[in-house]
């Protein structure tokens, strides 16, 4: 895949927020996505590209992904619920594979790199208050299997 045709892109795989995305071309400098829970960590001064104010578990600043040499790379940057892959916690930068699905918190996000950006959605609406509830506990026992 050549390092300009490429397209990393993050998208959250259940929840109230799914299929939020955001996807950047690897030739753009640099090829990251920041994940938060807010546009902008007012503490750390950094933006996130992918902002997920529902996410459950989600800090201000929470995880990062980004392409190194045709490779995705992911990394907790800090937060407090963590981030997992695979059943272990991320804490050092950790090579993903594409289409692999992570924990943020206990927000899935799947991580895609492809030759194609995703294609862009209409805005999310959120729930209905109440309504997450009950597929909460699914995501809360997946994390606790994890």
């Amino acid at each position: 895949m050549s390092r300009s045709s490429a397209y990393l892109s993050a998208e959250v795989w259940l929840g109230p927020m799914e299929g939020l995305r955001h996807s950047v071309s690897t030739g753009e400098a640099p090829c990251l996505i920041r994940i938060g829970r807010q546009a902008v960590d007012k503490k750390k001064g950094l933006k996130n590209q992918l902002v997920l104010p529902l996410g459950v578990g989600i800090s201000s600043s929470h995880a990062e992904i980004r392409v190194v040499d045709g490779k995705i790379i992911l990394r907790d940057v800090g937060s407090t619920n963590g981030t997992f892959v695979a059943l272990s916690r991320v804490t050092e930068e950790m090579e993903g594979a594409s289409g692999e699905v992570f924990l943020a918190g206990f927000t899935p996000i799947r991580v895609v790199l492809d030759k194609d950006p995703l294609p862009e959605l209409p805005p999310v609406r959120p729930l209905a208050p109440g309504s997450w509830e009950p597929l909460q506990s699914i995501v809360l026992s997946a994390r606790e299997a994890a």
